[in-house]
């Protein structure tokens, strides 16, 4: 399940949509799934700050993943290395950027 959240970070997933996850990956009929809130606990205590879960009275937890500032600068100093012209490295700013936009969004959904 957790590969599945990792491998689909462009979907909005739930806690509920994860846990219906969870429940197909499970060998035996009899398994039962987490309970959404233990699921939300295993989630955070695995995923610690890279991960963010819009909570909301009366309205499913929504699940994303952070990518963190230092990763993206890491990915965006490394491709400016291989890169030597100057159009590639205007990319590599422009897709650095837009990926920095992207988790700031990410960690901004309002709740209610």
């Amino acid at each position: 399940m957790c590969a599945y959240l990792e491998m689909n970070d462009e979907e909005q997933l739930t806690v509920s949509d994860l846990r219906c996850k969870m429940k197909e990956y499970l060998s035996m009929a009899d398994s039962l799934p987490y309970g959404n809130q233990y699921l939300k606990s295993q989630l955070k205590e695995r995923y610690g700050n890279c991960i963010y879960i819009a909570e909301g009275e009366g309205l499913d937890d929504i699940v994303t993943m952070r990518e963190k500032t230092s990763h993206i600068l890491r990915s965006y100093f490394n491709s400016t290395k291989e890169k030597g012209d100057e159009e590639s490295q205007k990319r590599a700013v422009l897709e650095a950027a837009a990926r920095l936009i992207k988790s700031d969004i990410k960690t901004n959904v309002p709740t209610v």
